[in-house]
């Protein structure tokens, strides 16, 4: 008996089953069998892409925090001086062990770690812009909404499971 590679395959061939040996027969319970279908063909693209796009997205927001906390590392006003040493020490902080690829629940661990000082600059940016002065406030909001953009970019196939079943 040969096991099947990918979870991707075990999916599809669910689906499969489903459509073709399940749904026929269903009778009144077809638009249930048929929404199982559906979930089961976003779940067959998600488990391909979600881990490249949450270690993606890590990368990322490592960078706009790098940016953030050299932007702000000189400003003794809070809420700036309080979040730039907290993405300093985030930044410092070991979160997997580098000859190691992380498991999915390390790698959502980290992006909403990640993620939450993002949101807490882009509110600091809101509520307290004149300690950065105009010019950094924008370039910071700036950074910010592209960090957002790219973000929703990379996630995108995630929402939209036929375009992305058509790239990979």
């Amino acid at each position: 008996m040969r096991m099947k590679t990918t979870t991707r395959a075990l999916i599809e061939d669910l689906a499969t089953t489903l459509r073709q040996r399940v749904l026929p027969s269903a009778g009144d319970t077809a638009a249930q069998v048929q929404g199982v279908i559906a979930g089961l063909d976003r779940l067959a693209v998600r488990v391909e892409l979600e881990g490249e796009i949450v270690w993606s997205d890590i990368a990322d927001q490592r960078l706009m925090l790098s940016a953030i906390e050299q932007e702000t590392r000189n400003i003794e006003d809070e809420p700036w001086q309080g979040l730039s040493a907290a993405i300093a020490k985030e930044l410092d902080r070991v979160w997997h062990a580098a000859a190691h690829y992380p498991e999915m629940a390390a790698l959502e661990t980290e992006n909403r770690r990640l993620r939450a000082l993002i949101d807490r600059a882009q509110a600091a940016v809101q509520v307290a812009p004149e300690p950065l002065g105009e010019k950094r406030a924008q370039r910071l909001a700036r950074a910010l909404a592209g960090y957002l953009k790219r973000q929703a970019d990379r996630e995108a196939p995630l929402r939209e499971p036929a375009a992305a079943a058509e790239a990979t």
